[in-house]
């Protein structure tokens, strides 16, 4: 009875005294846990790499939209291509030139109207050609640097601007020499062609090689009705409107229906056969007919009709001068003010040639 309580004892008291249950192994139930590589060299563990970066929303609206023209301009150029393969070349081409002849004849028109209420301007007849002498600058001797001066562009006029008459030693000289253009020979010519819109499609002087040589057989209808009263030693403005030059077909740089400007200097005439000066006079006379009896239209008269309206200006300055100076003096008494606006408006007034 002792013996098995002692046993019962001794084993209660293992069990409930001091000892603690062996370990047990778990070595075969759980996994280990991963280790990082080490670098050999530091001991360091290696940084890991950030999180990649997530669309923020105004750049996946951006790429939206970008994606959205992408498509709208690839249906585009497809609605484009269609419609070209269905639309006939010709008919685009058509409908082009109708809307330049269209434009180019409304701004010649323009032209042409302001042309024939311009009194330096002579129309050759039965045309709606028009056309005057231009003034030309001539160096002025002795001069250094050169200096120049305008005079018109007619070798009948000294460099003086005065016309050499019949009574003119020099004069008669002059004519009896002069070699007019004929209708054979190469004529060295200097030219600007313009369009009705003031812009440029030809110049000799530009090219810097001298004077270019034409015929007259080749120049469009326009220059061949008046090259013809011309001579060397002139320089003449000519408008021709659209059936006297290049009508609706155009040329390279020149619009179809386009009325043109050629601002034309004949330098020399070559060939056997040029004309005189009697000739061109005669043939200036027969070109321009006037309705009321007025004498035939001569070569001095082309001289007259630009240097009357350069008098006419000149004595309109004159006498706008002279205004200008008496009311300046009679509004200081009375006016400062009123002498300011007057003075100022007088003098930024343009002057038109």
């Amino acid at each position: 009875m002792g013996a098995d309580s002692a046993e019962r004892r001794g084993g209660g008291g293992a069990a409930a005294g001091g000892g603690s249950p062996p370990p047990e192994d778990h070595s075969e139930t759980t996994a280990a846990a991963p280790v990082a590589p080490q670098d050999a060299a530091t001991g360091l563990k290696p940084a890991a790499p950030p999180p990649a970066p997530r669309p923020s929303g105004l750049a996946g609206n951006y790429t939206v939209w970008l994606a959205a023209l992408v498509l709208l301009l690839a249906v585009g150029r497809w609605k484009y291509d269609a419609y070209m393969r269905s639309v006939d070349e010709e008919l685009l081409q058509t409908r082009y030139t109708e809307y330049l002849i269209e434009r180019w004849s409304r701004d010649g028109e323009s032209l042409l109207a302001n042309v024939s209420r311009d009194p330096s301007f002579t129309q050759y007849k039965g045309t709606r050609i028009y056309f005057r002498a231009l003034t030309r600058a001539v160096p002025i001797p002795g001069t250094k640097p050169v200096e120049f001066k305008l005079k018109i562009g007619l070798p009948e006029v000294d460099d003086e601007n005065r016309w050499r008459g019949d009574d003119d030693d020099k004069g008669r000289e002059l004519r009896s020499k002069m070699r007019c253009v004929g209708e054979e020979g190469l004529l060295h010519l200097h030219i600007v062609g313009l369009l009705s819109n003031g812009m440029r499609f030809t110049s000799s002087y530009a090219e810097g090689v001298g004077a270019e040589q034409h015929t007259l057989e080749r120049c469009v209808p326009c220059l061949q009705k008046l090259l013809p009263m011309m001579c060397t030693g002139d320089k003449w403005e000519i408008i021709c409107p659209p059936g006297e030059g290049y009508g609706n077909a155009g040329a390279d740089s020149i619009p179809p229906g386009a009325t043109t400007v050629w601002r034309i200097s004949v330098e020399s005439v070559d060939g056997n056969k040029p004309r005189g000066w009697r000739e061109a006079e005669a043939l200036l006379a027969a070109s321009v007919t006037h309705v009321d009896g007025t004498p035939p239209m001569t070569r001095k008269q082309l001289f007259e009709t630009p240097t009357n309206i350069c008098q006419f200006r000149r004595h309109y300055d004159f006498f706008s001068f002279y205004v200008y100076e008496y009311m300046c003096g009679f509004s200081l008494t009375f006016s400062m003010p009123l002498c300011i606006s007057l003075c100022v408006s007088m003098r930024i007034r343009p002057r038109r040639r």
